[in-house]
């Protein structure tokens, strides 16, 4: 059985000229959204580089590596005033990448050297919102 369909469809055209294309869609304004969301989707997928692309060849992700910068504050006790997290600020060029310090026993020892250089061997992990958080094994504070 062959399909009817309006003729009020039919005589319209789309973005393409097909009346079977505008019948399926409904009108050419629905017609013209679906092409142009197809078109930007090619497009994204096509192109999915960025700087996002250029961020992940910088931080490796669950892998050991050495970091060197600055041990900076993170996080102070409101009630005490001692400083309970330590991140590294390491600078490459004109980026810097902030590397939080885990919460263990090396990473506890760096808490009273804040405000000092050091260079920290350890496992880099990335968490869900996207902070690099470094295990350390082995650190040497620098001058």
């Amino acid at each position: 059985m062959r399909m009817q369909y309006p003729q009020e469809l039919v005589e319209k055209r789309s973005l393409f000229g097909s009346p079977l294309f505008t019948a399926w869609c409904g009108t050419k304004f629905r017609a013209s959204v679906f092409v142009i969301s197809v078109l930007t989707l090619a497009a994204f997928f096509a192109f999915p580089g960025g700087a996002s692309a250029e961020a992940e060849k910088f931080v490796p992700r669950d892998k050991n590596m050495t970091v060197t910068g600055q041990l900076e504050k993170a996080a102070i006790d409101e009630k005490t005033g001692k400083v309970i997290a330590v991140e590294i600020w390491a600078e490459s060029g004109e980026i810097t990448e902030y590397y939080l310090v885990n919460d263990d026993d090396k990473g506890n020892e760096l808490l009273r050297y804040a405000g000092g250089r050091v260079k920290a061997t350890g496992l880099v992990e990335e968490d869900e919102d996207g902070n690099k958080i470094i295990s350390v094994t082995n650190y040497t504070l620098l001058k």
